[in-house]
């Protein structure tokens, strides 16, 4: 297995949440790691906007590059270890076989993004939230990141999910299970939870009112 290569930041997938997150990131001095296991960009410049496609993807490329970050193409994520916010640990496999990447802070997400509802035609609305409202971070004074969460147009379904900051995984569990079970985004936002914990955050996030996107 190849040296490990250390990060502050690592960013899994570089579509439209992963290009903002990487650029402001790295922007404000954080040695910054994004990890594509395919089209770099996203969906949308690659497949979905095809007469801009080749252009855009060089412009993503050097645009990442210009800002110090570090691109692994063609690369696929084998697991993921550690807590986000402290210490995080993903092992990798590209064209020059295993290696694996540290850093303090990981993106995660499940179900779909933005760019992936729009492809699929799909109407949705957004609840968003700074973690800086999340009291956790204040008890480990990590205010950095968010939380954005997708709602079906037309009804109250939780179409995906997206964390970045400190303990965003403990996130996932909870989100996964309402979408699994198909449970409205109300009800998890009606739960009860620890307090203080980074979990409790979905109440917050989940008490605004679903926004449509700007067209």
């Amino acid at each position: 297995m190849a040296d490990t290569e250390n990060y502050d930041i690592l960013v899994i997938g570089s579509g439209e949440a992963g290009k903002y997150l990487a650029g402001t990131m790295a922007g404000e001095g954080h040695h910054t790691a994004v990890v594509e296991r395919k089209l770099i960009g996203g969906s949308c410049p690659n497949i979905a906007c095809l007469p801009s496609k080749n252009i855009i993807y060089s412009a993503v490329l050097e645009l990442f590059r210009d800002e110090g970050i570090t691109v692994l193409l063609q690369t696929q994520v084998e697991s993921v270890e550690g807590k986000s916010g402290r210490e995080v640990r993903v092992r990798t496999r590209g064209p020059d076989g295993e290696g694996a990447i540290t850093g303090t802070d990981l993106l995660v997400a499940v179900g779909r993004n933005e760019s992936e509802a729009r492809r699929d035609g799909m109407g949705y609305r957004l609840l968003t939230l700074p973690t800086a409202a999340i009291l956790r971070t204040r008890t480990v004074s990590e205010p950095r990141g968010f939380l954005k969460l997708l709602v079906a147009a037309d009804s109250d379904e939780i179409l995906g999910f997206t964390a970045f900051g400190t303990e965003a995984s403990e996130l996932m569990a909870a989100v996964q299970v309402a979408m699994i079970g198909h449970l409205p985004y109300t009800a998890l936002g009606a739960g009860i939870f620890t307090h203080p914990t980074i979990a409790e955050g979905l109440v917050f996030l989940l008490s605004g009112k679903p926004m449509s996107p700007p067209r």
